[in-house]
């Protein structure tokens, strides 16, 4: 039950680093499918298999959740960082906005 949980927050915290909350739906009728195939083939008591889509279902928002804002704080650094990146790329040298390097200060 424990490594179902802890399977469940890590996929959740991958899927809410790049996709929207809409992406839970397809991951929870999949799980659904694969907890009624079990349930059919007989391997646990229908109660347990319940819990077990409880647990993961659970585990999979929260880690969500968490995926999510790290991504939400993440994002806003990483984004100016890039534009400047680029800004250095595209012409050999920094844009005007950000000044002059510093060894031509030295002239």
């Amino acid at each position: 039950m424990l490594m179902v949980g802890l399977i469940g927050a890590m996929v959740g915290a991958l899927l809410g680093l790049r996709y929207k909350v809409l992406i839970l739906v397809p991951i929870f009728l999949v799980m659904s499918a694969i907890v009624a195939i079990a349930a059919i083939l007989g391997a646990e008591q229908p109660g347990r298999l319940a819990l077990v889509l409880v647990v993961f279902m659970t585990a999979l928002q929260l880690g969500y959740l968490l995926g999510s804002t790290a991504a939400a704080m993440i994002r806003p650094v990483g984004g100016a960082w890039m534009r400047r990146k680029a800004g250095r790329r595209a012409t050999g040298r920094l844009p005007e906005s950000l000044g002059s390097p510093p060894h031509s200060r030295l002239t």
